[in-house]
C-alpha cells in the first residue's frame, strides 16, 4: 500500500471517529474558560460577558443563559445578559443551545421589571416555544405596564404567528386604555395589516383628544405598505378632525412624511396638505418679521413643545436629542435667511452625516433613521425619536437614501408668529447672554419620574423605599432644562402628572474626591446621592469613580414661589475630583 493511500485511509478513520456532537471551536475559548472558573471579580463580569455575548457560539451563550435565568449573578448583569442574547439572536442568528424553558420563571416573576422585560424580548427573538403559555398568563394580568404589554404581544406573535390572533383580538376588544390596545394593534399588523387598518379606524372613533394617536399610527409606519393601507382605511372611515390632527402631528414628530397618509389625514383634519412653496420672497418676509417682532423667549417655548419634537432630535447646551445637529451655537454661524429656510424646507440643505436611510426588512418592517453603525453583520439606525434600531444585514430586503428626518409639515402646527419667534430663538443661540453656550457643569439633561409608586404616593420615601420604588422605577422619562439651565416647573409638573416631582441628573466621576451641589430652589427639597439621602445639601460629599445620580424631590404645594430650580456641581477648594455632567438624550 502506497504511503499516500495509507495517509487518506488514516484521515478517513480519524474523521469518521470524531464524535457527532463535537462543538464548533469557540471564538472566545480562553474567555469562556475564565468565566466558567468562577474566579472573575464581580466588577469585571459585565465586560467579560459582553465579549462572550457578542462573539460566542451557541454553547458559550448557553452558559450565559443559565446565569441569566438564575440568581447567581446580580440583577443588572442578568438584564445585560438577556440584552446580549437578544442581540445575538437578532443580528448573528445565534441562540443558546440546550433547554430554554427556564426563561418562563423570569417572565412570570423576574423580581425586577427591567429583568422581566429583557427576558420577554429575548424569548420572542429566540422563539422560545415553552414561553408562550407564560406570556398568555402575563397578558391576562390587570394593570400591566404598556412596555411589558407591547413586548409580550410581540413575543407571542413571534412564537405563535397567526395562532396568536385570539389573544390579540381579546385585547383589542377590551375597554383597556389606548396605551394597552395600541401594542395589540401593532401585533395584529404584523400578521394581517388589512384587518389591523380596519381595527385602527374603529380605535380612532373611540379615541379622546387626550389619547396618544401615535400608538395607532406607529403600528403602520413600521410595516411595509402599512401607511398606504391605513390611508385607504381612513379614507373610507375618516376620524374626527381633532383625532386626525393628533395622528398627523405624530407622523411629523417621528420624522415621516408618507404622502398618501398625510394627505388623507390632512383632509380629515381640515388642513391643507400642500404647503406654500418656499420662495425667496417668503423667506425675505419671515426674516423681516423676525427682525421686527421676533421674541426669543416665546421661541424657546415653541422649540420645547412636545408636539413639534424639536428637542427629541436636537441638543441645545448639550441637553436634548442626538439625532440632528447640535444647535448650541447655530445663531453665531447662521444668517436669518438660512435659519428660516431650514425650518420651512429642511430637505434643502442636509449635511451628509444627517441623511437618513430607509430600510425594508424581509419580515415586512420599515425603519428610517440616521446610520449610527454598520458592519458585516448589522446596521444600526437612530430614528427621529432617538430610539436605536439594530437590523441584521441578512434581514435587509431593500435600502434607499431618505430625506431629512425633520419633516416639512411641522410648520402646519405653528402660527405665523410662532414661526417668527422660533427663528428668532435659533438666531440667538450661542450669542452672549441668556442663550450663551454653557460654561459651567450645570445639569441640562434630567430624568423625570412620570408615575409615582402607589406604595409611596405623595409621601417622602425613606432610603429603603427610595432605592426600591423610586431609583429602580422603569417610569423615568427624558426631561431637559432651558438653555439657561432652569427647569420649567409647569412642564415638569405636567410630565410628573402632579405637584410632587422627582428630577434626576447623572454625572461621571473619573478620580475620587469631594463635590458640592449648588442648587437654586423656590422652596424645600429632598435630595439623594445615588440611593442615599443627603441631610445637608450644601455640604461637600465624597464620590468614587463611576456613574452617579443626584435626585431631587419637589413638592410644589410647599413652594412659595415658582422659581425655576437649577442644579450645578462644584469642586470644593482642595478637592482633586475629576467629573463630568452627563449630557445628551
Amino acid at each position: 500500500m502506497s504511503s499516500r493511500i495509507a495517509f487518506w485511509l488514516l484521515t478517513l478513520v480519524v474523521v469518521g471517529c470524531r464524535p457527532a456532537f463535537a462543538e464548533e471551536p469557540s471564538a472566545v475559548g480562553p474567555v469562556m474558560k475564565l468565566l466558567r472558573s468562577g474566579r472573575v471579580p464581580e466588577a469585571r463580569l459585565p465586560a467579560i460577558v459582553e465579549i462572550v455575548g457578542s462573539r460566542g457560539n451557541e454553547h458559550d451563550l448557553e452558559f450565559v443563559f443559565t446565569k441569566a435565568v438564575s440568581p447567581d449573578w446580580p440583577v443588572p448583569l442578568r438584564e445585560k445578559s438577556f440584552g446580549l442574547l437578544l442581540d445575538a439572536a437578532r443580528t448573528r442568528k445565534v441562540v443558546p443551545a440546550g433547554d430554554l424553558a427556564p426563561i418562563t420563571g423570569v417572565i412570570s416573576d423576574g423580581g425586577s421589571a427591567n429583568l422581566q422585560l429583557a427576558a420577554i424580548r429575548f424569548a420572542g427573538a429566540a422563539r422560545v416555544n415553552p414561553a408562550a403559555d407564560a406570556l398568555d398568563r402575563l397578558l391576562g394580568e390587570q394593570n400591566l405596564k404598556p412596555e411589558v404589554q407591547a413586548a409580550a404581544l410581540d413575543a407571542v406573535v413571534a412564537i405563535r404567528g397567526r395562532d396568536a390572533l385570539p389573544v390579540i383580538q381579546k385585547v383589542l376588544a377590551s375597554d383597556a386604555p389606548m396605551t394597552v390596545r395600541g401594542p395589540a394593534l401593532a401585533a395584529l399588523a404584523e400578521t394581517d395589516v388589512e384587518s389591523a387598518a380596519n381595527a385602527a379606524t374603529a380605535l380612532f372613533g373611540q379615541m379622546k383628544p387626550t389619547d396618544d394617536a401615535g400608538v395607532i399610527v406607529d403600528a403602520f409606519l413600521a410595516r411595509k405598505n402599512g401607511s398606504k393601507v391605513l390611508a385607504e382605511a381612513v379614507a373610507r372611515t375618516p376620524p374626527a378632525a381633532d383625532i386626525a390632527k393628533l395622528a398627523l402631528r405624530h407622523i411629523y414628530a417621528v420624522g415621516r412624511s408618507d404622502d398618501e397618509l398625510v394627505s388623507t389625514l390632512g383632509k380629515a383634519a381640515g388642513i391643507n396638505d400642500d404647503p406654500a412653496p418656499v420662495t425667496p420672497e417668503l423667506i425675505a418676509g419671515v426674516v423681516a418679521e423676525v427682525e421686527k417682532s421676533g421674541n426669543a423667549a416665546r421661541g424657546e417655548q415653541v422649540f420645547r413643545r412636545a408636539d413639534l419634537s424639536c428637542m427629541k432630535c436636537h441638543a441645545v447646551s448639550a441637553g436634548g436629542g442626538q439625532v440632528g445637529p447640535d444647535l448650541s451655537a447655530v445663531g453665531t454661524i447662521s444668517p436669518l435667511d438660512f435659519l428660516a429656510t431650514s425650518v420651512l424646507n429642511p430637505d434643502q440643505a442636509i449635511k451628509e452625516a444627517y441623511i437618513s436611510r430607509v430600510v425594508a426588512t424581509v419580515d415586512g418592517r420599515v425603519l428610517q433613521g440616521i446610520v449610527v453603525d454598520r458592519n458585516a453583520e448589522r446596521l444600526v439606525l437612530k430614528d427621529a425619536t432617538g430610539a436605536v434600531h439594530t437590523i441584521a444585514i441578512d434581514d435587509i430586503d431593500d435600502e434607499v437614501e431618505g430625506k431629512s428626518l425633520m419633516p416639512k409639515g411641522l410648520v402646519k402646527f405653528m402660527t405665523r408668529q410662532e414661526l417668527v419667534d422660533l427663528v428668532k430663538f435659533l438666531s440667538q443661540l450661542g450669542r452672549p447672554g441668556e442663550y450663551a453656550i454653557r460654561s459651567t457643569p450645570r445639569f441640562q439633561r434630567y430624568r423625570v419620574l412620570a408615575r409615582l409608586p402607589e406604595s409611596i404616593g405623595e409621601n417622602v420615601p425613606n432610603d429603603e423605599q427610595f432605592e426600591a420604588e423610586i431609583a429602580r422605577s422603569t417610569d423615568w422619562a427624558p426631561f431637559y432644562g432651558r438653555v439657561d439651565g432652569g427647569v420649567p416647573l409647569d412642564e415638569a409638573q405636567k410630565a410628573a402628572g402632579g405637584p410632587v416631582i422627582y428630577l434626576a441628573g447623572d454625572f461621571d466621576v473619573r478620580a475620587t474626591g469631594e463635590l458640592q451641589l449648588k442648587l437654586t430652589t423656590g422652596g424645600p427639597v429632598n435630595v439623594w446621592l445615588d440611593d442615599d439621602s443627603l441631610d445637608d445639601v450644601t455640604a461637600p460629599f465624597s464620590v468614587e469613580p463611576g456613574r452617579h445620580r443626584i435626585t431631587i424631590r419637589i413638592d410644589l404645594r410647599k413652594w412659595p414661589s415658582l422659581v425655576m430650580p437649577m442644579m450645578e456641581l462644584a469642586r470644593p477648594e482642595g478637592s482633586r475630583v475629576e467629573f463630568q455632567v452627563v449630557d445628551g438624550a
